[in-house]
């Protein structure tokens, strides 16, 4: 998803044509198919075609459930029996592993033992895959520099899916277009601005900055800014994070799982955590915080 730039309206009619034509589009070419993957592994060329059109599809479409969780039937051999099924996003990181093999010219060893868990991919399973796939089986048969050339590039394109999909994944925010919408919302603008009572109950603060982030939400379905897409479709975000970070930190736990009696009154947009005070009641709870605007 492209950043808000001067002149850009979002044309929801447009919007949804263009999801339907992604979904009849993965629906011609993989309904039917079985994605052989030593054979796609074989050469640059067709592996390139096979992940660039997977690519593409996500995205098209990756805020829409349909699209990203698509079903792709594979196997890793003709000779085998077994067919699997992987969500397309999920096939789309596997494919970046696996074209390692490519790169070492050893598409044929490719099996079950090449699957990566992407649903709970880390740093962890990252650096065994280079040691167990890469480094210890080749260190000896290939040339350093071109087993390194082979660790940099799965690093490239990890990286690659961060850069280009942080914004529809809700893991990056651009704090510019919130400031667009609110110089033209003056009711967007006093809501990013909200000040709790430090004196309230801690109920009546729950329920006021949760009636607020309904109301900021619905504005922005209505205006210009990047969230708009996502939340139209339905995908939705975590808001209680969107909540945190553009309207009122609100009160917070400590470690032990009591509310911390002093409210963070401020939002990462507007002034962020401000003092001393706030910046520890924040990190005293941040055990329990998920991701920020993780797709829900």
């Amino acid at each position: 998803m492209q950043n808000i730039i001067e002149g850009f309206k979002f044309d929801e009619v447009e919007y949804w044509s263009q999801i339907e034509k992604t979904k009849e589009e993965m629906k011609e070419l993989y309904d039917t198919q079985v994605i052989v993957v030593q054979d796609i592994l074989q050469k640059k060329k067709i592996f390139n075609q096979v992940f660039d059109d997977m690519y593409e599809f996500m995205k098209r479409g990756f805020e829409v459930e349909e699209i990203r969780k698509f079903p792709i039937k594979y196997k890793f051999d003709h000779k085998s029996i077994d067919i699997y099924e992987m969500e397309a996003r999920h096939m789309i990181t596997n494919l970046l592993f696996w074209k390692t093999l490519l790169q070492l010219e050893m598409p044929d060893i490719i099996d079950e033992t090449y699957y990566i868990d992407a649903k709970n991919i880390n740093n962890r399973m990252i650096k065994n895959f280079i040691d167990n796939k890469i480094i210890i089986p080749f260190r000896y048969k290939i040339e350093t520099e071109k087993l390194n050339k082979i660790i940099h590039d799965l690093l490239y394109r990890l990286a690659m899916v961060s850069n280009d999909f942080n914004m529809i994944m809700g893991m990056s925010i651009n704090m510019e277009s919130f400031i667009e919408v609110a110089n033209k919302n003056p009711r967007f603008d006093e809501i990013i601005r909200t000040k709790v009572d430090p004196l309230a109950q801690p109920v009546e603060i729950e329920n006021t900055l949760n009636s607020l982030m309904n109301e900021e939400i619905e504005i922005l379905k209505s205006e210009e800014n990047v969230l708009k897409p996502i939340l139209c479709s339905g995908a939705g975000i975590k808001d209680q994070q969107l909540r945190e970070f553009s309207i009122n930190g609100g009160l917070k736990p400590d470690l032990s799982g009591n509310t911390v009696p002093v409210p963070i009154n401020s939002n990462f947009l507007v002034g962020g955590l401000s003092n001393i005070i706030n910046y520890y009641i924040d990190a005293t709870g941040l055990k329990n915080k998920p991701p920020m605007l993780a797709i829900a």
